[in-house]
């Protein structure tokens, strides 16, 4: 893992294509922008991990129709929220 420091409004850039910059910092949460081709698939850490423990477990035909509606969802702005009661559910 490479760690980098950054200021409001610097950026770095992976790869050719694909640009971070620090929009604000507001005490601890740090707000990014992200130019990336629109084939570029951008998913918070949150998203992948729920979606890889519905994969982990041997799929039934209903988990496959789940992952797909949690996906849409996501996609429309949705968000995955985790807490130890509950687990992992969608916003």
């Amino acid at each position: 893992m490479m760690l980098l420091s950054r200021k409001k409004n610097e950026s770095i850039v992976i790869g050719n294509d694909i640009t971070l910059t620090v929009i604000d910092i507001r005490g601890d949460k740090v707000r990014l922008g992200i130019c990336a081709p629109k084939n570029t698939s951008v998913q918070r850490l949150e998203f992948c991990e729920a979606v890889f423990a519905q994969v982990s477990r041997a799929p039934a035909e209903e988990d496959v129709l789940e992952r797909f509606i949690v996906e849409a969802k996501l996609e429309r702005g949705g968000k995955i929220r985790f807490t130890a009661e509950a687990g992992f559910s969608m916003e």
